[in-house]
C-alpha cells in the first residue's frame, strides 16, 4: 500500500500512520468501540437486564 499525504485514510492520519510505521516497523489500528445505542438495542445478547431505554 502506498501511502501519501495526498491520499488521506478513512480512520487515522497519513503522516501518524507513516511516523509509526518508520519508528516501530508497524501500525496496527484497532477497530471504533462499539456503539452504545447498538448495545443496548432489543434483542442484543449482553443487554443488561432490567434496562429499558
Amino acid at each position: 500500500m502506498i501511502l501519501s499525504p495526498a491520499r488521506p485514510l478513512a480512520r487515522a492520519d497519513v503522516e501518524q500512520v507513516i511516523g509509526k510505521i518508520r519508528e516501530q516497523g508497524f501500525y496496527l489500528q484497532m477497530p471504533p468501540p462499539p456503539d452504545e445505542d447498538l448495545f443496548m438495542a432489543d434483542g442484543h445478547p449482553d443487554k443488561p437486564a432490567g434496562r429499558d431505554a
